[in-house]
């Protein structure tokens, strides 16, 4: 008998596979957060571009309505709409944000399923590819043992002998597969009996 198997259970096959999952999502998601801080620094430093030249026009707005000689009225419109082209292009900076970050968790989510996919589809062929070098490997096992023990009973002289095995193995319930050559070196042992006493 072999003393290495030529196979690895279930389970280790199951925990590799984990194992690699759990380093897959750990990358992912350190990829993504690189990716969230760059989009997040970006948008933050358009954010403030646009609050400087908010301030710069809020500050310069009275100075150009003096030479334009405008003033009231549409000097306070001027104000409002100098506030709203900030407001919103903020909003339109947060849309962005919000749609770029959107997009990274979609393509994680996306990375995730692919991979998760695959690498169920390969470990369902690895461990039938291992089951079937277990049941090959326990198979030349059992053969070998039934190859060495159909030569070891050849040495049982005694019918007795025999049918003592016999009761133990039925009794134990291990190993049956003894029994049908126990019986068949007893049938030997009884046709040696006949043609002696012919």
């Amino acid at each position: 008998m072999a003393n290495s198997k030529p196979y690895v259970s279930d389970n280790e096959i199951k925990n590799k596979y984990s194992e690699q999952a759990k380093a897959y999502v750990n990358e992912l998601n350190t990829q993504a957060n690189r990716q969230k801080s760059d989009v997040n620094a970006r948008y933050d430093a358009s954010e403030k571009n646009a609050y400087v030249n908010y301030k710069l026009s809020e500050k310069e707005l009275p100075e150009q309505m003096a030479r334009l000689g405008l003033s009231g009225g549409p000097s306070e419109t001027s104000s409002i709409r100098v506030k709203n082209n900030y407001d919103n292009a903020i909003n339109n900076l947060e849309k962005g944000r919000g749609s770029d970050l959107t997009s990274i968790d979609n393509s994680v989510h996306d990375n995730l399923t692919a991979y998760r996919q695959q690498a169920d589809a390969n470990m369902q062929q690895e461990l039938s590819n291992n089951r079937q070098v277990r049941a090959n490997w326990q198979q030349a096992q059992q053969e070998q043992r039934e190859d060495r023990y159909a030569k070891t009973i050849s040495g049982f002289d005694s019918i007795s002998k025999i049918d003592s095995v016999i009761k133990n193995v039925k009794k134990s319930g291990k190993d049956l597969w003894r029994i049908p050559y126990l019986r068949a070196r007893r049938a030997e042992l009884k046709q040696q009996q006949l043609e002696q006493t012919r």
